[in-house]
């Protein structure tokens, strides 16, 4: 479950959490559109000494 909001139509944050897992509890991530490409990152601290999750994406349209 998680929540979305944009800001000034470019800017986007998130921030999520999952249930019925013990090794993450809450996600965070922010976004960059413009007219022709997406960029994504999000961020999950992992629990019982496994670190952390990051991640990137990129949407393009050409």
């Amino acid at each position: 479950m998680g929540t979305e909001v944009a800001l000034w139509e470019q800017l986007i944050l998130r921030a999520g959490g999952i249930s019925g897992s013990e090794s993450r509890t809450v996600s965070l991530g922010v976004g960059i559109r413009k007219s022709f490409f997406h960029l994504d990152y999000s961020y999950t601290p992992l629990q019982n000494d496994l670190g952390s999750g990051q991640r990137f994406s990129l949407y393009l349209t050409l």
